[in-house]
């Protein structure tokens, strides 16, 4: 089965986000496809390479970003929700972007939403 998964909850509220990555991982574990996890809203917080986290033996934007990178899951991040949460802004008024988003993160709009929820069995929102 492929599995899209939208994280809406803010990392600080760590029992959910922490939910949500174990659930990406058992999803990999038990050899389904995890397709994509798209940071919506608050969960936009999970892409900031500049958090310290509460708990700093849990950065969660790194494991993400090592999910990523070992599993060729795609990160994507609603540009709206990173523009609203400061991840990112222009710089003067110029086109180029300052970004606090990690690396493997992928600035969409909601139309990518929609298209990987059509490409997947299962879509899961926390």
């Amino acid at each position: 089965m492929k599995y899209a998964l939208i994280v809406m909850s803010s990392p600080y509220n760590e029992e959910t986000s922490i939910t949500a990555y174990l659930f990406a991982k058992h999803v990999i574990k038990m050899n389904h496809k995890l397709y994509s996890v798209f940071f919506f809203a608050n969960g936009a917080l999970h892409t900031n390479m500049k958090d310290i986290s509460t708990n700093m033996s849990c950065n969660l934007t790194s494991k993400w970003n090592k999910l990523s990178i070992k599993f060729g899951t795609k990160l994507y991040i609603c540009i709206n929700s990173a523009l609203k949460m400061g991840l990112i802004s222009h710089k003067n008024d110029q086109n180029d972007f300052f970004s606090k988003i990690g690396l493997h993160f992928k600035l969409v709009g909601l139309g990518v939403l929609v298209k990987n929820m059509q490409k997947c069995d299962r879509v899961l929102q926390l």
